[in-house]
């Protein structure tokens, strides 16, 4: 595919999943019609972003969730910040998108990942004031840590959630 169409198509995908008076039908049919013709579901705006980080921004749950069930959709990518989309998510302080955020992708890494200014997910969430979220992160971080034994507790057994 030549280029210039390569990125047409790349940015209609964002401006799809940008603009807000599109029904969630209507999004859900252009987001598939650009893919299907081409566009990259990680595609990024200028700022780095993907269309699941726009959608995170936007807090629209649906079209996260629609995001999600594409094949390729990448949670761990970055932008220019070197934030994901969790971080996004736990910034917004919209519990449900961190909790599919989450679910999409649970491995240990995407707790420790720190933007270019050191901050986690949880930082985010803490700083913000969005203790479910913090909380949610904390328990889900040490479930994911215990189960591929990573040594988040001390000595004692009890959880450290120190994100590494």
């Amino acid at each position: 595919m030549p280029q210039n169409q390569q990125a047409f198509l790349n940015n209609a995908l964002l401006g799809a999943v940008k603009e807000p008076s599109l029904d969630l039908q209507t999004r859900s049919f252009l987001i598939t019609a650009f893919l299907q013709s081409g566009a990259e579901v990680n595609a990024r705006d200028q700022e780095g972003r993907t269309s699941l980080m726009l959608a995170v921004l936007d807090q629209d749950l649906a079209t996260v969730r629609f995001l999600l069930a594409m094949h390729g959709t990448s949670v761990s990518v970055r932008d220019h910040n070197g934030q994901t989309a969790l971080m996004h998510a736990s910034y917004k302080g919209c519990f449900e998108i961190v909790r599919a955020l989450v679910s999409a992708e649970c491995g240990e890494e995407q707790f420790k990942v720190r933007d270019t200014a050191g901050r986690t997910a949880l930082m985010y969430a803490e700083q913000c004031g969005h203790s479910e979220i913090a909380e949610f992160l904390k328990r889900r971080h040490f479930r994911v840590a215990q189960d591929t034994s990573d040594g988040c507790c001390d000595q004692t057994g009890k959880p450290t959630y120190a994100l590494r």
